[in-house]
């Protein structure tokens, strides 16, 4: 009997690894800056996945980072990041959606704010949605 409980509760913790698997995330983080190449190469980097993370960094100051995928690597490549010494990083968006973007899958460095804004695909009324919540995160709006 006692050998029977840990596989159960083995098997019921994959079975939610699973679920976690189909299920999307987005998170956009904003820095106080973003200058060190090292940290810059990193945020451009997330962990390989199916689908793959995609998202938008913007380098200076503020940084930004949004990174919209499978919620396991989204939040696992955040969590890489969050380990990294940062002056400022803050998790100003965190939600079980999936974004798109204009240049498709991956993740691209933008210039400035108004690149990012522009970066986020807008389709119809959800699209339009997701540029509100990226502005009101980034303390625009």
């Amino acid at each position: 009997m006692l050998d029977s409980a840990p596989a159960e509760s083995h098997s019921g913790s994959t079975a939610g690894a699973d679920q976690s698997l189909d299920t999307s995330k987005t998170v956009i983080v904003w820095l106080h800056h973003l200058l060190n190449t090292n940290k810059r190469k990193l945020a451009l980097s997330p962990p390989s996945s199916v689908p793959p993370v995609s998202g938008l960094t913007k380098p200076g100051y503020p940084g930004l980072l949004v990174y919209s995928g499978p919620s396991v690597a989204v939040t696992e490549h955040v969590n890489t990041l969050k380990a990294q010494n940062w002056q400022a990083f803050q998790v100003r968006y965190e939600e079980a959606e999936l974004w798109h973007f204009a240049h498709g899958a991956g993740v691209r460095e933008m210039e400035t704010m108004s690149h990012v804004v522009k970066g986020v695909e807008t389709e119809g009324a959800i699209g339009a949605t997701q540029k509100e919540e990226l502005l009101k995160a980034i303390g625009i709006k």
